[in-house]
């Protein structure tokens, strides 16, 4: 099989039913680098093609930022302390598209986008091998311009886009300085802030609903592979400008997210922030330790008005952080809250009620009443119940309560 340029050599990493080739006398004459609006870059190890843009930077970012609160912002976004350090001038955004989702040596990152900052402008540069032959030039390059920089920001690179380009430049015994580099996964930012407002935290998805950006006349991204292997049997490069475009989209999109998140991470006091956001960033401030601004965070979204369903996720901390520093007042308050939901949460309020009234007050009455209240609602539950609140344990509660209202009424009868 021909690769365009007089060269003949074997795909080992292309499915055996794409092997049909179409007569290149029926393919456009115009090379892919003049379709995809790029031109060709040489160096030592041959040959790629290169497409470069200067897009103009999202709203809040340029060279000063972040400051100490949007680093602050990140590190507890990303569960990373060495966040505290990062500087957007040291960073370089990467995505790639590649020949399959699965990774391994068998997976090629046939176009690499990586952006910047460059005089007041976010540059990309992508990188597209025309085939296999074109790898070693690219990734030599690549690896060279990652020298550059001390941080990667990425959506889902921890996971795939990093180990995949990894791989590739050990398979090109090509030096790189990518595990020296810190980084900055989007996606594990967007899955702690947006947990509780989006059911999907996909970038298309959170383009939509975060950043009001509809992308018109994209690619699915599951279409990629095949456009490529297309490409490489027909030598037709018409279906790659979409391909090209949403990768640069994408790498614009992850700017414009990484001031998103910063700004509602530090914004929860506002009037108009979103109340499951603010539950988000409560959650996040109480993974990463700073218990104080979490409790803030976690009142601020119910003051708000979460939903129904997401009440209790805010309620529980607030409670227990009343519990242990003796505010039984507000504690007892919002387990009374919690006791008129359903399910689970109800239980477990219902369980912190009936040991209140059992160890703290003495009233056994109503610890046997919460305590019976909670067996009714875990025999409405159809999922599993945690151990402290399946019915063995609140019946094994219960009998005890029992033997010590028995025994409190033979004291008072004087038996």
């Amino acid at each position: 099989m021909t690769n365009g340029r007089g060269m003949v050599w074997n795909r080992p990493w292309e499915p055996v039913e794409t092997a049909a080739v179409v007569p290149r006398s029926e393919a456009p004459s115009a090379p892919v680098e003049e379709a995809i609006g790029g031109a060709l870059e040489s160096n030592d190890a041959g040959s790629f093609v290169v497409v470069s843009h200067d897009h103009p930077l999202p709203r809040g970012l340029s060279h000063a930022w972040p400051g100490d609160a949007d680093r602050r912002a990140l590190a507890t976004l990303s569960g990373d302390p060495e966040l505290e350090d990062f500087e957007l001038e040291r960073a370089l955004f990467i995505d790639t598209e590649t020949t399959g989702l699965a990774g391994g040596t068998g997976t090629y990152a046939f176009l690499v986008g990586c952006g910047w900052l460059e005089d007041g402008a976010l540059r990309v540069e992508q990188y597209f091998m025309r085939d296999h032959a074109d790898e070693p030039a690219m990734m030599a390059h690549l690896g060279r311009l990652i020298s550059r920089f001390d941080w990667t920001v990425s959506f889902n690179g921890k996971s795939f886009d990093l180990p995949l380009l990894r791989t590739r430049f050990i398979m090109n015994r090509t030096r790189t300085a990518l595990d020296a580099l810190g980084a900055l996964d989007l996606l594990h930012v967007a899955r702690r802030l947006w947990r509780y407002q989006l059911p999907r935290r996909d970038l298309g998805t959170l383009e939509r609903e975060i950043l009001g950006v509809e992308r018109e006349l994209d690619v699915p991204s599951h279409e990629i592979p095949d456009i490529y292997f297309r490409y490489l049997r027909t030598g037709d490069p018409r279906e790659l400008v979409p391909v090209v475009a949403h990768n640069r989209v994408d790498m614009t999109s992850m700017a414009a997210l990484l001031v998103r998140a910063c700004d509602a991470c530090g914004g929860w006091r506002s009037p108009a922030a979103q109340p499951a956001e603010v539950l988000g960033a409560a959650r996040s401030f109480d993974l990463a330790g700073d218990m104080d601004t979490a409790l803030a965070a976690y009142a601020r979204a119910l003051e708000l008005g979460l939903d129904e369903a997401l009440q209790p996720l805010a309620q529980a901390p607030l409670s227990l952080a009343h519990k242990r520093r003796g505010a039984w007042p507000r504690a007892l308050d919002l387990w009374e809250e919690m006791r008129g939901l359903d399910g689970r949460a109800a239980i477990w309020a219902l369980v912190e009620l009936a040991k209140h009234h059992e160890h703290r007050a003495g009233a056994f009455d109503t610890a046997r009443e919460c305590t019976v209240e909670a067996l009714a609602q875990a025999g409405r539950v159809l999922d599993g119940l945690p151990q402290p609140l399946a019915r063995p344990a609140l019946e094994h509660r219960l009998a005890r309560l029992e033997r010590r209202l028995g025994a409190s009424r033979s004291r008072r009868t004087g038996n």
